[in-house]
């Protein structure tokens, strides 16, 4: 019985940490989120969809777009299985999806006359995700360590105990970051000597 209620606890506490890691990806995604006013100029990232003389689309930088006016794609694609796609949000505007390995970027613009204004620009990567994950993990961490810290106070013996169990757990983590560090950073260097 004892293994059962482990297992629902744990079962329990990933669900929680999944949870935060989501609640935190779409905070980060919110925060990187850059708006625009009418008349402003976006950064360089942000792209515009353009239709070739053959039919195909593909992406060009804002201040190139403004150029050319006739070959804006207006028209969004209902199925959409590529890597770059145009949908049109609930307020008219458009939004060019564009979409990578490991991280994908929104443009979302309006076709005002023959003016392209911009609204907003997104750029949302695994990173996002990793970190978001950590950050999931270290609020569960403390939201435990605020519960035995509650649960202790009364027995200073038990809660000395418990700080000590903390320290090393801390030291533990950190030498396994500190790992993963390293090996992170060692692939980096090695994808680009090569």
């Amino acid at each position: 019985m004892k293994s059962l209620k482990q297992l629902f606890t744990a079962l329990c506490l990933w669900a929680l940490w999944f949870g935060l890691t989501v609640v935190l990806a779409q905070t980060f995604k919110m925060l990187n989120t850059t708006h625009y006013q009418s008349g402003d100029t976006p950064d360089k990232p942000f792209r515009v969809a353009i239709l070739a003389a053959d039919g195909s689309r593909y992406a060009v930088p804002f201040q190139e777009a403004q150029t050319m006016p006739e070959v804006w794609n207006r028209q969004p694609e209902k199925p959409c299985q590529q890597e770059d796609c145009l949908f049109q949000a609930d307020d008219g505007s458009l939004i060019f999806h564009n979409e990578g390995a490991l991280w994908y970027s929104e443009s979302r613009y309006r076709i005002v006359g023959n003016r392209l204004e911009p609204v907003s620009h997104v750029v949302f990567n695994v990173g996002d995700v990793f970190f978001a994950g950590i950050g999931a993990f270290i609020l569960l961490k403390l939201g435990k360590y605020g519960f035995y810290r509650w649960r202790y106070r009364r027995a200073p013996e038990q809660l000395a105990a418990y700080h000590r169990a903390v320290w090393a757990s801390v030291k533990r983590w950190l030498i396994w970051v500190a790992v993963l560090v390293l090996f992170i950073l060692g692939i980096n260097i090695l994808s680009q000597v090569a």
